[in-house]
């Protein structure tokens, strides 16, 4: 799978949408529509932080491990998720933009199953789609904050 990149400028300031995004249990059920969330870590932020989120689309649930493997404050930070389907690095940059944010958010995929590897040539295309409806959503939440 190549990578796969999504931006969306958020009108608050960087370290507002920065700590919003750090935030690891909101970013999990807003930006993946997590519906539960286990820390494995005993810090549920920063550099190291483990967690793993369960979400269901439909009929459908599966689970996640994401730990956070880069960390600038203010800046960026990686994280790796690791499922049944595939191993991916997800990667969000915060640049200021006036006085808003930029946020670019770059994925790159490793399918693990049969099924996604044949299928991954394929679904670039709607993770692409995904990815910015879940920045989108994430957008809303920030804004929507006081």
């Amino acid at each position: 799978m190549k990578n796969i990149s999504v931006t969306s400028t958020i009108d608050k300031p960087r370290e507002t949408v920065f700590a919003a995004f750090t935030d690891f249990d909101q970013l999990a059920r807003v930006l993946h529509s997590a519906t539960e969330v286990t820390f494995v870590t005993p810090e549920k932020t920063g550099l190291g932080t483990k967690w793993v989120q369960v979400t269901q689309e439909g009929e459908e649930t599966s689970s996640g491990t994401h730990h956070i493997i880069e960390l600038t404050q203010n800046q960026s930070f990686t994280m790796v998720s690791l499922d049944s389907i595939s191993k991916e690095t997800m990667s969000f940059t915060f640049a200021d933009q006036g006085q808003a944010t930029q946020v670019d958010f770059r994925m790159e995929g490793i399918p693990i199953s049969g099924l996604a590897k044949l299928a991954s040539p394929f679904l670039s295309k709607l993770i692409k789609k995904a990815m910015q409806e879940d920045l989108d959503r994430m957008k809303a939440h920030i804004e929507s904050q006081s």
